[in-house]
């Protein structure tokens, strides 16, 4: 249910809170990390494609932007098929590649569906692919950081007895 909520948040939350970044894949901080935190916290192997569900259903609702909900959702496929991979990285460092590569799948996505963004258009698909990792790989920074600071406190900290 939590990965859900989380894909139908962020979408909630890029529509009610336009950021003025004139960069290509900006967007991807938000819906990345809200992917990322799901499968992070999600028992269920489908974790991010839950959240991708989510994104999905109200990326969906008016006004709908098809290419973002259905990248999304592809995003959220191709991070639980890559889950496998955890184990051969820090949970940071997966989460950044996979905040990465996601975003790169909304960009695949956009492209194949022929909704391209006017900064790529202008600057070329080079520099959109560029962006898309960069903001991607932020989300998922933010995530890695968090569940870090979360580990810590239950690994290293002592709880306080009431």
């Amino acid at each position: 249910m939590l990965p859900l909520v989380l894909g139908a948040l962020a979408i909630a939350l890029i529509r009610a809170w336009k950021m003025p970044v004139q960069l290509p894949g900006h967007q991807g901080v938000i819906w990345m990390a809200a992917l990322v935190a799901a499968r992070l916290v999600s028992r269920s192997r489908l974790g991010a494609t839950v959240g991708g569900v989510g994104a999905f259903a109200v990326g969906m609702l008016p006004p709908a932007e098809a290419s973002q909900a259905l990248g999304i959702l592809a995003a959220g496929i191709v991070l639980d098929a890559a889950s496998s991979l955890r184990s051969l990285a820090t949970p940071l460092l997966w989460s950044i590649g996979m905040g990465a590569i996601g975003n790169a799948v909304v960009l695949l996505a956009k492209l194949a569906l022929g909704d391209l963004p006017r900064a790529i258009i202008r600057e070329g698909v080079g520099f959109g692919l560029e962006t898309y990792l960069a903001f991607g790989a932020l989300g998922g920074l933010c995530v890695g950081l968090g569940a870090l600071a979360v580990s810590y406190r239950e690994c290293v900290l002592p709880r306080r007895r009431a």
